[in-house]
């Protein structure tokens, strides 16, 4: 993958407490959503990249969430991108990212940026 890929997806990043305080099934269903929204807005890609990626997931809501909450609550987000080859993994030797909302008055979405990371 060159450049910048962006993936919108109308949908925000849920409160990691929203499904973290169930039962497994509730990320695993929070996975799936993700999974469906983000195959709608790419296409799979053949081979995972071979070089480690940097993204920046930017969440736009009406209310913010506390950090740790919105970095839980993407936590499905890298799993999809894996499963779908945008990333070969989401250890920190393959991936790093950066996560941030936007508060909006009316609308959710989810906005991915994903690029090659420079090399040290």
């Amino acid at each position: 993958m060159d450049g910048l890929l962006v993936i919108d997806v109308p949908r925000a990043i849920p409160s990691g407490n929203d499904f973290h305080k169930r039962h497994w099934s509730g990320y695993a269903k929070e996975k799936g959503v993700w999974m469906v929204l983000i195959r709608r807005a790419t296409a799979r890609r053949a081979n995972p990249p071979d070089v480690a990626m940097r993204a920046r997931i930017i969440t736009y809501r009406p209310r913010a969430l506390d950090h740790g909450n919105l970095v839980a609550g993407a936590k499905p987000i890298p799993d999809v991108l894996i499963a779908l080859n945008y990333l070969r993994d989401d250890s920190p030797a393959w991936f790093d990212c950066d996560y941030r909302q936007v508060i909006v008055p009316h609308g959710n979405r989810t906005v991915i940026q994903l690029w090659r990371r420079p090399p040290d």
